[in-house]
């Protein structure tokens, strides 16, 4: 299962701090607290069911990603690197774009 960490910017979003789990079965999205350090919410759907899904490389340092899910947009703001994270931000979007093709 590939990793990382994300912001979110949609309205269907329970807080703009995000980690994303996906492999080719499943997206996993935990949304975090960073005040009390907890999850506070998690959705889960089958990638198979993300519709429209469109990856932007256009913004230099992060990524735009964005997708349909059972009436629900959700786009997320991924930075290519953290330092502290080593390279799972960068095996994600590889993930990513070679799921999308």
């Amino acid at each position: 299962m590939q990793i990382c960490y994300a912001k979110a910017q949609s309205l269907s979003a329970t807080t703009n701090q995000a980690i994303l789990l996906m492999n080719e079965e499943k997206i996993i999205i935990l949304f975090l607290n960073f005040l009390v350090t907890k999850v506070v919410h998690k959705a889960e759907f089958a990638t198979s069911d993300l519709l429209d899904s469109k990856l932007s490389f256009e913004q230099g340092l992060s990524v735009s990603w964005s997708f349909n899910v059972q009436g629900q947009r959700w786009r997320f703001q991924i930075m290519k690197q953290i330092l502290p994270l080593g390279t799972m931000q960068g095996d994600f979007l590889d993930f990513l774009r070679s799921a999308l093709r």
